[in-house]
Parts: C-alpha cells; sequence; structure tokens
C-alpha cells in the first residue's frame, strides 16, 4: 500500500545545515519535475541541491531515478508514484 514519507528538518540551524531553504527549495523544483516527467531538469535541480548538501541520500536516490526513468520511460500516463520492490 502506498505510503508518504516526509523529513523533519525543522531541527538545524545554520550550523548543522547552512543553506537550508535554498536546498528546500532547489530539491521541491527538482521533485517538480520529476512528477512532470522532466528528467534532465530534475537531475540539475538535484545536484543543484547537492552543492549544498552533498551527503543527501533522498537527493541522490532520485538522481538515480530520473537516471533509470531517462532508460525506462514509464508506459501511459506519468503519476510520479514510483514502486519500490525494497526497502
Amino acid at each position: 500500500e502506498p505510503v508518504n514519507i516526509f523529513e523533519v528538518l525543522d531541527h538545524h540551524d545554520d550550523e548543522t545545515f547552512p543553506n537550508l531553504m535554498s536546498a528546500v527549495n532547489y530539491f521541491t523544483d527538482g521533485l517538480k519535475q520529476y512528477r512532470e516527467g522532466r528528467w534532465e531538469k530534475a537531475i540539475g535541480a538535484f545536484k543543484e541541491t547537492l552543492s549544498l548538501n552533498p551527503e543527501d541520500k533522498l537527493t541522490h536516490m532520485y538522481i538515480e531515478r530520473c537516471e533509470y526513468m531517462k532508460e525506462h520511460s514509464p508506459e501511459g500516463d506519468w503519476d510520479g508514484v514510483f514502486k519500490m520492490t525494497s526497502k
């Protein structure tokens, strides 16, 4: 059954996560591009996110998904849902 996953970021400050809001804005744009099937634009936005937070595992995961989707285009109407087969 599909579930939404959220990441809590409000515990950070400028010391623990400099440029947090800029990173969130880039990530949000990348997610929008991803959901619209614009893989290259999504990758670009996600790479901007990584320039501010290189260790962000979620952003790395979305780049991998975009690379996969470029090679395996979804059939029919893309709804933005990625079906995970493992944890």
